[in-house]
């Protein structure tokens, strides 16, 4: 199985679940500690937002050899910028300059 940004497979002892993202047009990853301000922040950000068709990843790069960070090569690649949680977001294959401010993930998700 070829392993990528744009198709990941997770499974456990009950459930195969194989999730294609490149069917949803907006992939959010949003890199940081989740229990941190600046996390929580572009988290709401996003969730504020009525966006049906995007796919949202938390990357807690604190946490080495992370099941799905092994799986996914996105998550291999992102890091927090300047020491804060960062959003990265993609459309159509194609990436948005990451961003730790909420006011240009709130523009780049709604596409302004």
């Amino acid at each position: 199985m070829q392993h990528n940004f744009t198709r990941f497979s997770c499974y456990d002892t009950t459930a195969n679940v194989d999730v294609n993202v490149s069917s949803f047009s907006l992939q959010i990853v949003i890199v940081g500690d989740p229990g941190s301000d600046d996390t929580k922040s572009l988290l709401g950000c996003v969730r504020r937002h009525f966006l049906p068709n995007q796919v949202l990843l938390l990357a807690d790069n604190r946490a080495p050899g992370s099941y799905v960070k092994e799986r996914l090569a996105i998550l291999r690649t992102v890091e927090k910028k300047e020491d804060e949680a960062t959003a990265y977001v993609c459309e159509n294959f194609t990436c948005s300059l990451p961003t730790n401010s909420v006011e240009e993930l709130e523009k780049q998700i709604l596409g302004k």
